[in-house]
């Protein structure tokens, strides 16, 4: 299917919208263009055209904001990748629910995309709607209510204020991702995994309830027991069949204080084994494994444990008996929040422009991917540590073994054996070396390629999609037909989330 609506379709429907009038589609813009003033309908608050930008017409009453100028919709088409630029029509900042509903009827009856965006930090342009609209979810970013095994937050706030209302009562989730300026409606919907994913899965095998708006304009209250095919078609389902728009997440006991040391090896052979000790036996809450690059160039293997109960250097080396490391650093200590706050693989500035300028000034085709265990030593030794890493500037190497069997939403696909080996390559070119660039894509194109030839499962926000035929060899038959249903059931014309290229044409990643 096209990535915007078949223009026919588009057509028909918009006029048969009598306050729209369609007057022809904008190439410069790649944007549609109707023609006509604002009527009664629009929202308090809603900005005045830029230049030649149109406002869309016969928009409900919203209590929020809808904007149109330029520097709204260049910053929806901005993520962290800075590769696919596609500019909506508008951006949503909503008040309410209420707002969110109201405008996905709207697009439904004008044949327009909408899509659900957070702190931008995708890599595809998997938030875009190009021609659409943008629900720019920072609006709606309250902690609702924490009880004493969940709490309730709306989808903008993000998992760094969650945690400062729970870790206040003791409590925290057993899974919280690397990055603590992500949202929780972005953690929930590509997935997410962290380092305690070993022992407790994905991030979304933590959440119990959703509220979510279908493609059809219906808010919903689903979970396990209430519209449960909604529910599992919504965690890790990046958008497609409902915008989440509150989540419940069960909490845990917050560890006072952790301590975290990195294990250094030489031999790849100790470092996988090691880590299939430690995923197996969980003596430790926190793992990763990494490469670091030593003053020679060599990317040396590490695992970075890290322990909620040890309180001595005495039970934190018995902790690590029969390991086979060749050095470790000397041993961090740090309150839970500082712990949090310290583990980021790519920590972004705080405020939107300081952040916004980081990202425009580089182009960052990262890939993230699951192999069996079976395949992931040799695999990594062969394609990864080599040239790919060698690629630009190349700022994080890593790879952790982790159980498949506590990753249980169909969603969040994992390599059919029960241990698996994550790599993440995390590289980036200056935003006017297109020489570089080209070559980062292709070389991750290939590992993406590769990896699929020997049973791994792209990490989706990472994942490099260049067709729509990927996305169902991804799944896999039994859910890709589950997910298929749940879209004509829940987003019968496809409006929703066009970004991912699943039901729509992929991004052109040229750049």
């Amino acid at each position: 299917m096209s990535g915007r609506l078949a223009r026919r379709a588009f057509l028909t429907r918009a006029l048969a919208a009598p306050s729209a009038l369609v007057v022809g589609f904008d190439p410069d813009k790649r944007s549609w263009v109707m023609d006509g003033s604002s009527g009664p309908g629009v929202p308090r608050g809603q900005t005045a055209p830029d230049g030649g930008g149109r406002p869309l017409e016969g928009l409900p009453r919203l209590a929020g904001r809808v904007s149109f100028d330029e520097a709204s919709l260049d910053a929806a088409a901005l993520d962290n990748g800075n590769i696919v630029h596609r500019q909506p029509r508008a951006v949503l900042q909503p008040a309410s629910v209420e707002d969110i509903v109201a405008m996905v009827r709207y697009a439904n009856r004008h044949g327009l995309h909408i899509a659900m965006r957070g702190q931008g930090h995708s890599v595809y342009g998997q938030t875009h709607a190009e021609a659409g609209i943008v629900v720019d979810s920072s609006t709606l970013d309250r902690v609702l209510h924490v009880a004493s095994d969940s709490v309730d937050a709306q989808a903008g706030a993000t998992w760094a204020a969650l945690n400062r209302v729970t870790v206040e009562k003791g409590l925290t989730p057993a899974v919280m991702p690397d990055t603590m300026t992500l949202t929780v409606g972005g953690g929930v919907s590509v997935g997410t995994w962290g380092h305690t994913s070993h022992r407790f899965g994905g991030l979304v095998d933590m959440v119990s309830e959703l509220d979510v708006v279908t493609g059809e304009g219906q808010l919903v209250t689903c979970s396990s027991q209430r519209e449960p095919e909604l529910f599992e078609m919504v965690l890790a389902g990046l958008g497609q069949c409902a915008l989440i728009v509150r989540a419940r997440v069960r909490l845990v006991r917050a560890p006072d204080r952790v301590v975290r040391q990195n294990l250094v090896y030489e031999d790849l052979d100790a470092f996988y084994a090691d880590q299939q000790r430690l995923v197996e036996d969980g003596r430790f809450e926190h793992l990763e494994g990494r490469f670091m690059k030593d003053s020679g160039g060599r990317w040396r293997p590490r695992i970075e444990v890290g322990s909620f109960s040890a309180s001595t250097d005495a039970e934190l080396a018995e902790l690590q008996r029969g390991l086979r490391f060749a050095s470790r650093d000397a041993a961090v200590r740090r309150s839970y929040p500082e712990y949090l706050e310290t583990k980021s693989f790519v920590p972004l500035p705080a405020e939107p422009p300081e952040r916004d300028e980081m990202r425009a000034s580089r182009r960052n085709p990262s890939i993230v991917g699951w192999l069996p265990l079976s395949a992931g030593q040799s695999f990594i030794e062969a394609h990864v540590l080599g040239s790919a890493a060698a690629l630009g500037d190349t700022w994080v190497v890593a790879s952790s073994v982790m159980d498949t069997t506590r990753f249980t939403r169909p969603l969040f696909k994992m390599p059919d054996e029960r241990l698996a080996v994550s790599f993440w390559l995390f590289r980036s070119a200056p935003v006017d070396d297109r020489r570089l660039f080209e070559e980062l894509l292709a070389s991750g194109g290939d590992l993406i390629d590769r990896m699929r030839t020997v049973g791994g499962k792209r990490y989706p926000p990472y994942g490099l999609v260049r067709a729509q035929s990927e996305w169902e060899e991804h799944y896999g038959p039994d859910v890709w037909q589950r997910l298929v249903r749940a879209k004509r059931q829940f987003d019968p014309n496809n409006v929703l989330t066009p970004g991912p290229g699943i039901f729509t044409s992929p991004p052109d990643l040229k750049g």
